[in-house]
């Protein structure tokens, strides 16, 4: 069996489904095709001008409605295609009507091959972090924030790579660099973005927004002011 020492060299996404666990309660066969739709989004999307090379170098792990990335170092080189990477399965996911969020975070992991293993701190952190924040969109733990801010770079069209932000959580908020996803979306509204919290849930609607629960109305309340803030300020991470 191959085992990878624990290593800190590692850089980890890790993204999973909005609503999930309430649409396999109510209805199973919907719930398998968004499975299916998640997939085609992950193995379709190629929208950036990656080398074969460096997508040979993210590990990609599925799970039910989970997906892992996992980089194979942290240098430069590593962290800005596991962002690049996750912004592509990020847009591939909003145009096909899936709400999804993830988290990119940097840290220790253990993997084996065969049978397939893997195990650290930096899933630990990616995980825990995406389950708190109450938003559609991608944000990055604190220390793959700091390690980003070494080596900036900007994305090929000009736009900014994260937003800081004020993060909604279940305990309240927390300040962190959120992937600046909207530029590359914006195309999906009539009105280059959405100006209501409805008209965002129209690209996943399965049902009226007003039937929703609060908590979930306002996951759409917060990626809406997410959306409008990014567009309205100049990023203070380049």
């Amino acid at each position: 069996m191959e085992l990878f020492a624990p290593r800190s060299n590692c850089f980890v996404a890790h993204f999973d489904m909005l609503g999930m666990r309430t649409i396999i309660q109510e209805d199973l066969d919907q719930a398998w095709d968004l499975l299916l739709d998640f997939e085609d989004a992950r193995t379709q999307s190629r929208d950036l001008p990656l080398s074969e090379d460096t997508r040979r170098s993210i590990r990609e792990i599925v799970f039910s409605d989970t997906v892992v990335f996992i980089s194979q170092a942290d240098g430069p080189g590593d962290l800005h295609a596991i962002i690049a990477r996750s912004l592509e399965l990020f847009r591939a996911s909003f145009a096909g009507g899936i709400p999804v969020r993830g988290v990119i975070a940097h840290g220790s992991m253990a993997i084996s091959d065969d049978p397939l293993r893997f195990i650290g701190q930096a899933l630990v952190d990616a995980h825990d972090l995406g389950e708190s924040q109450k938003i559609l969109g991608v944000s990055l733990q604190r220390e793959a924030t700091l390690l980003f801010e070494r080596n900036p770079f900007k994305f090929t069209s000009g736009a900014h790579v994260l937003v800081d932000w004020d993060v909604p959580t279940q305990q309240g908020s927390e300040n962190r660099s959120v992937l600046n996803w909207p530029p590359f979306c914006h195309t999906y509204f009539p009105k280059g973005f959405p100006v209501t919290p409805e008209e965002l849930y129209g690209r996943f609607k399965r049902e009226e927004f007003a039937c929703l629960p609060q908590e979930v109305q306002q996951k759409y309340k917060n990626t809406l002011e997410f959306i409008l803030y990014s567009s309205q300020v100049i990023p203070r991470t380049s």
